[in-house]
């Protein structure tokens, strides 16, 4: 592997964990599959694109632009990659909610025909089902996919791979038309770590939030704070735009009675435990202190707005529903 020391020294960063090796040897096993391949370190994570699905990620495409746009010469080898996401899709099946938060890994490759493709594809399935210690259903999501990025025409072949009714990893295949009218091929296959070796397993939340009792009365809040945890690391605020407002969705998944907050908060001790899980692995950028303002600011917000409804207060622009929510009702009469 070029690179190997770089990757390394991330794999490293997860030694605390109990699932670091587990990890580091799927993430090596798929590298092996390759005659050549290249560990890269994350791109700086994307804060300003409208996409509801994946917030905070460099994705395998966006490292591949600078070859499919002719910014540099295409390589004949393939790239690794390893990095922080949060990933928010609408998954009926999982006990832990909509929103799923977990570190990505993948591989990109230019050049290869889809016969080489389909072939690496099958042995990643036989990785991923070593890892996550299970069968691993293939899905087709699409055959001839026909879209337009950028201005380029791509047609994309995909393939979802499942555990257990969750997915755990994908399969992409692109045929991209250049400006030119030449035509390169792009494959990816990708995986999330927590989904791929964990599924509905408490023991990472647990370990990745402090909470030492994980279960169905907690797993979606605590899952949903660790995710917002690593938003607003990156500078992210509450908003109704973009990112802003996929944390405050996150949020709003937190209790909205200020007892039931407390407690939950107290269980957390709105400790500093997801925030170095962050950091561990490169995901976030503040210090703890701003991190964990926005997050309870916004989830004092919420509170507050709850409140004034069950009391059939409208909010007003004066109020500052920041404000603790104790001197928030007292302030309002609230009653509560």
């Amino acid at each position: 592997m070029i690179n190997i020391e770089a990757f390394e020294a991330r794999m490293k960063c997860l030694e605390a964990y109990s699932f670091s090796e587990r990890y580091a040897t799927a993430v090596s096993n798929l590298a092996d599959l390759y005659t050549e391949i290249e560990y890269v370190e994350p791109m700086p994570l994307v804060r300003d694109i409208d996409v509801d699905s994946t917030l905070l990620t460099s994705s395998g495409l966006q490292y591949m632009n600078q070859f499919i746009h002719g910014d540099m010469p295409v390589p004949n080898h393939a790239f690794l990659i390893s990095q922080p996401v949060v990933r928010m899709n609408y998954l009926p099946t999982v006990s832990m909610g909509s929103y799923t938060n977990f570190v990505n890994f993948g591989t990109m490759q230019i050049g290869l025909n889809q016969n080489e493709h389909t072939t690496l594809s099958n042995e990643y399935r036989d990785v991923l089902a070593e890892a996550a210690g299970s069968d691993v259903t293939t899905i087709t999501v699409s055959e001839d996919l026909k879209h337009n990025r950028n201005g380029m025409d791509y047609r994309t072949y995909h393939e979802n791979y499942v555990v257990d009714d969750l997915e755990v990893a994908d399969s992409l295949f692109h045929e991209i038309v250049l400006a030119d009218g030449a035509t390169i091929t792009l494959s990816e296959l990708g995986g999330g770590l927590e989904r791929l070796l964990f599924g509905r397993s408490p023991l990472v939340i647990q370990e990745t939030t402090g909470i030492s009792t994980i279960d169905a009365t907690n797993i979606e809040a605590a899952d949903a704070f660790r995710g917002a945890v690593l938003i607003a690391g990156n500078s992210v605020r509450p908003s109704n735009n973009n990112q802003g407002y996929q944390l405050r969705r996150l949020l709003k998944r937190m209790p909205d009675t200020s007892a039931d907050l407390q407690e939950f908060m107290e269980s957390l001790a709105f400790s500093q435990v997801p925030q170095r899980y962050w950091q561990d692995i490169g995901g976030t950028q503040l210090p703890f202190k701003e991190t964990a303002d926005i997050v309870r600011k916004e989830l004092w917000r919420n509170v507050n707005l709850a409140a004034l409804s069950r009391a059939g207060v409208k909010s007003k622009s004066k109020m500052d529903l920041s404000m603790d929510p104790v001197a928030f009702s007292t302030k309002f009469s609230l009653g509560e």
